[in-house]
């Protein structure tokens, strides 16, 4: 699809070389992962393919340049060069706030969130240098051969789409604040009164994956061990197919020693026995239906929380400080902080209102603080992107307003906008629809993440931004 996507919107050429430099990137990705003997897993081909994504931003940006170099009048191999020049610092600044949030995930992450993290640095590496040397590799080929025929980077469908757009993004900004506002105290509600669904991470309990010989349904294995612990409760899902789910429960979390664990590998076996085939041992059980299990006691379930939340914010603030130190403007890094919390809060929210509901698992575990690190990473590669058009309109217009220059700064760049939005979401959906049950959960708050990061761009980080820089400005006056 999103092979496609570019070349409907670009055309067949530049979308073929833009096609063939994703091509390059996911053969480099595979070919350095192989070299490191790595393990792809669920969340690893996920990483992959949210790299796909994600790599066609640079392609779009660059794209989107050398059609404003072309309808300013220069020839093709002009605006290609001077496209290429124009988009390589917003290139940089968005690959590289995503590469900080990636770093932190390989710190502070354990297992198959590892993987993901070391897949999406490997893939924004391998994004820059397809994008930033195979594109402009073969536009060159193509624009230095006799009679080339100029390109457009458009279609005839898609040529009017986000041209001389004029929305006046900070008059109207008030209503985005209300709307943020009310989705905000709607989180809030939601995490005070129903509360987050803490996975086995983060409360302390056991979890056991179970294959059995035939499939089976989750409300089945549930109604079974409904009252197998003493009121301790517990949950089931299914693990990729029919036939395997996973069992968590919090009984006797306190306790630790074989003993324990042997005991509930009893109760198991003795309430599964219905699901089981006719001469099943305990054994058996024991040592061929049960997969894998896990045990985190309390103490280290409180460990695993607090490294959570401080990833969470060391991300956020090693990102604060990189767009203060990039645009050398706090007004930037504050509409960026605004925007991300904004997301962050938001997202826990709908996990917090909706969990019970859905019909596959949304626990708050290490996946999910995984899923909210990459969230803030393309969150804020959406808004950097923008504020570096800003700062280029300020350079070029150091005496129009503000306001105009960052209405027209958010028109110019919202082609740019849809079609990585478009392109990002449209991969997420397809690992959310067909990436097994294990990710469904992890993948929905990215879906989420897409969604609100799109908006809060446009609607929050750029508005409040705005807004302390009015601020700042109407102070120096008065002074």
């Amino acid at each position: 699809l999103v092979l496609l996507y570019m070349i409907f919107y670009y055309g067949l050429i530049p979308g073929l070389i833009a096609d063939i430099a994703l091509f390059a990137n996911v053969f480099f990705l595979m070919g350095i992962l192989a070299s490191f003997s790595a393990v792809l897993t669920l969340p690893g081909i996920a990483g992959i393919v949210l790299t796909l994504g994600m790599a066609v931003d640079a392609n779009v940006l660059i794209y989107e340049r050398v059609r404003e170099e072309m309808a300013a009048g220069k020839n093709m191999r002009k605006a290609i060069g001077d496209g290429f020049g124009n988009a390589i610092s917003a290139i940089v600044d968005a690959n590289l706030t995503t590469l900080i949030t990636g770093i932190i995930l390989a710190i502070f992450g354990t297992g198959p969130i590892k993987g993901f993290a070391v897949t999406l640095i490997i893939g924004i590496v391998t994004s820059f240098v397809t994008a930033v040397f195979i594109t402009r590799l073969l536009l060159d080929m193509y624009a230095r051969r006799e009679n080339a025929k100029t390109l457009q980077f458009t279609t005839n469908f898609t040529k009017k789409w986000f041209r001389n757009l004029n929305i006046n993004f900070i008059e109207t900004r008030k209503i985005g604040y209300i709307i943020s506002g009310t989705l905000i105290v709607i989180a809030l509600c939601g995490l005070i009164f129903q509360g987050l669904n803490y996975g086995v991470d983060f409360s302390g309990g056991r979890n056991y994956v179970v294959r059995f010989d035939q499939s089976v349904e989750t409300e089945d294995v549930r109604e079974l061990l409904e009252d197998a612990f003493d009121g301790a409760g517990v949950k089931v899902i299914s693990i990729g197919t029919d036939n395997q789910v996973r069992i968590s429960t919090k009984y006797r979390i306190q306790e630790t020693g074989d003993q324990v664990d042997r005991e509930i590998i009893t109760v198991l076996y003795e309430n599964l026995k219905p699901m089981l085939a006719d001469g099943w041992t305990l054994e058996q059980f024991e040592n061929e239906s049960i997969l894998s299990s896990q045990k985190v006691g309390p103490s280290i379930a409180d460990d695993i929380k607090t490294s959570a939340v401080w990833a969470i914010l060391f991300a956020m603030l090693a990102i604060f400080l990189y767009i203060f130190i990039r645009f050398r403007d706090f007004a930037f890094s504050v509409g960026t902080l605004v925007a991300l919390a904004h997301d962050v809060l938001i997202i826990m929210g709908i996990y917090a209102l909706v969990w019970p509901i859905m019909p596959f698992s949304l626990e708050i575990d290490q996946a999910f603080i995984a899923a909210i690190l990459t969230i803030i990473g393309y969150s804020v590669n959406d808004t950097v992107v923008i504020f570096d058009r800003v700062r280029e309109n300020v350079g070029l217009y150091p005496k129009r307003d503000k306001k105009s220059i960052i209405n027209e700064s958010l028109n110019v760049t919202l082609s740019r906008t849809f079609s990585t939005s478009m392109s990002t979401g449209v991969t997420v959906l397809a690992i959310f629809c067909f990436g097994g049950e294990t990710i469904r959960g992890f993948i929905f708050a990215m879906l989420l993440g897409v969604i609100l990061g799109t908006y809060s761009t446009l609607y929050v980080a750029v508005p409040v931004a705005y807004d302390v820089m009015n601020r700042k400005r109407k102070k120096a006056v008065e002074a």
